[in-house]
């Protein structure tokens, strides 16, 4: 239905009487996944492929362009910009191993805004739409200057994703750090528990991995898969497990869990990483693998006994990428802040990360604010947030120039929340600038 739809605007647009005349009010999309760059020169060079055409899309008519993301992306240059890390980055810093984004440098960015307006020798102006995210950001759990302790996320995983009496969706396995910190020397009894588990189907769905690290020492060299092996239940049944090694092990039912010995030599962090996984078979070549499974499946160290008592509840941390901190800015208008667990989903005992609409009343288009489908999601009901992200909008069109938007995920905030940051927006005279939203829905 969708195609068909599509199809027949199309023809209905294309369609035009002999008698009728080219308008000069067209927009056009500026860019497409994947465009060009250069990764090894961490070069991106769209900006300066957009500017000289410039000329030749005024003359066809072209009056504006939708532009993608300008922030610097957490991935890198090779980042389409909607894995936005650094909303006032726009090329001139070196983070993310790069200075430029994808797309070009904040100087080349602006020549192009430049050349867009230019009226010079009876030209038209051009206006630029950029694309931008307000519902997320995504960061490394593994970067210091990334990630913190997040008691929020803590809570919600020991009540096993449980609110108020409903299940919602656990955080996702992998994106939680589980930090010992000053652990002293000695042993430690580490228990690896699962919920939200399918305990119907086979074992081989209800796989994990466990890394643990505990002593600075260089990593050893990587050997064959390492497996927990039974009884490892606890109650002196327990398997031991080296420093900075890999177990994969699998929750056999719904009161399973699997118990680990780790021993300190001195005073030191204890880090426990946990991957969801699952038996599988390679689509190619039809062999068995240890596959990557849905990180809503729950695992968490349920349990830290040293020295008879259970650290679980008092010492041991979860760290999340949710604790930000940026290089300095400094170009004009360019703020300057940290970001914290309290800005993102879920942020005290009674939030929670939706699934998306089954289980928020049963509609797949409606709103999901809570629903963490990408990145980091912010908690766009936070004052800081809201007044961060519009601000921002008024930057980008005050100081870098542009002169509209296309508002990425919409589903993902409130409507309060997007009509205050329109509403933020400076307008052009009395008008509202142009403002064209992305609301994609379950439905065909």
């Amino acid at each position: 239905m969708k195609q068909t739809t599509t199809l027949m605007l199309l023809l209905m647009l294309l369609y035009r009487p002999a008698t009728s005349h080219a308008q000069d009010d067209v927009m056009m999309q500026a860019f497409y996944w994947n465009v060009p760059v250069n990764e090894p020169g961490k070069n991106g060079f769209w900006y300066d492929t957009l500017r000289a055409k410039i000329p030749a899309m005024k003359s066809a008519g072209i009056r504006a362009l939708w532009m993608p993301p300008p922030s610097k992306g957490n991935f890198g240059i090779g980042d389409m910009g909607y894995g936005v890390f650094d909303h006032y980055d726009l090329g001139n810093y070196n983070q993310k191993g790069t200075t430029e984004t994808r797309f070009g440098s904040r100087s080349e960015l602006s020549s192009l805004i430049t050349d867009a307006h230019s009226t010079s020798g009876g030209a038209p102006r051009m206006d630029l739409y950029a694309d931008i995210i307000l519902n997320h950001i995504y960061t490394e759990n593994s970067m210091p200057h990334e990630s913190g302790e997040n008691p929020a996320v803590k809570t919600y995983v020991f009540n096993k994703a449980v609110v108020g009496g409903t299940q919602r969706v656990p955080y996702p396995t992998n994106e939680i750090r589980w930090i010992i910190p000053n652990a002293a020397a000695g042993d430690y009894y580490i228990q690896i528990g699962g919920y939200f588990l399918n305990y119907a189907g086979a074992v081989g769905e209800r796989g994990y991995d466990v890394y643990f690290k505990f002593t600075h020492n260089a990593p050893p060299s990587p050997g064959s898969q390492l497996w927990e092996s039974e009884p490892n239940n606890g109650s002196g049944s327990f398997n031991v497990a080296l420093d900075q090694r890999t177990y994969s092990g699998h929750m056999q039912n719904n009161t399973d869990i699997d118990e680990y010995k780790i021993t300190l030599p001195a005073a030191d962090t204890i880090e426990i990483v946990l991957t969801a996984k699952r038996e599988g078979t390679n689509p190619v070549t039809s062999a068995w693998e240890w596959q990557w499974a849905a990180q809503s499946n729950g695992y968490y160290p349920s349990a830290v006994w040293y020295g008879g008592t259970n650290l679980a509840s008092t010492t041991l941390k979860a760290y999340t990428a949710t604790t930000v901190d940026y290089v300095n800015h400094t170009g004009s208008g360019e703020a300057n802040y940290t970001w914290d667990y309290t800005h993102f989903h879920p942020v005290d005992a009674a939030d929670y990360l939706g699934d998306g609409g089954s289980t928020e009343g049963g509609y797949q288009d409606q709103l999901v604010p809570n629903t963490k489908w990408f990145g980091m999601d912010f908690n766009t009901y936070n004052s800081t947030v809201a007044t961060r992200l519009k601000n921002w909008g008024s930057w980008l069109t005050s100081t870098v120039g542009f002169d509209g938007y296309r508002l990425d995920f919409v589903r993902g905030f409130q409507e309060s929340f997007v009509a205050d940051w329109v509403n933020n927006m400076p307008k052009i005279g009395s008008a509202q600038r142009f403002v064209v939203a992305e609301y994609f829905t379950g439905y065909k």
